[in-house]
């Protein structure tokens, strides 16, 4: 069962969000990421998803993110906030290419 932490309204970020509405999945888990920074994604678990099968806070995780074009984007994360009553979630970014940087700054 997943851990449930506070989402809380502190900004916990290093670089500045960005609003975006990007399809992915998280583990193989339906997800839409609903903000996005250099360092770290915020979303939602989609209800389609099984929020068992999301990682605790502290477990590492692939996020593979599907923009409208192009190719996915594989990124490695921390997931920091899972918060199981409006399913939302929060991640650091933990491995990024030079290829992915390029790709996530257009995003």
């Amino acid at each position: 069962m997943v851990k449930v932490t506070d989402a809380g309204a502190t900004e916990r970020r290093k670089h500045k969000r960005h609003s975006s509405f990007i399809k992915a999945e998280l583990n193989g888990q339906p997800v839409t990421v609903l903000d996005a920074s250099l360092g770290g994604i915020g979303g939602t678990i989609e209800l389609r998803g099984d929020l068992g099968d999301i990682p605790e806070p502290g477990e590492r995780a692939t996020v593979a993110l599907q923009p409208d074009s192009g190719q996915p984007i594989v990124l490695t994360v921390e997931v920091k906030r899972v918060g199981q009553d409006l399913n939302l979630f929060g991640a650091q970014i933990v491995e990024m290419s030079e290829d992915q940087f390029e790709l996530m700054k257009q995003l």
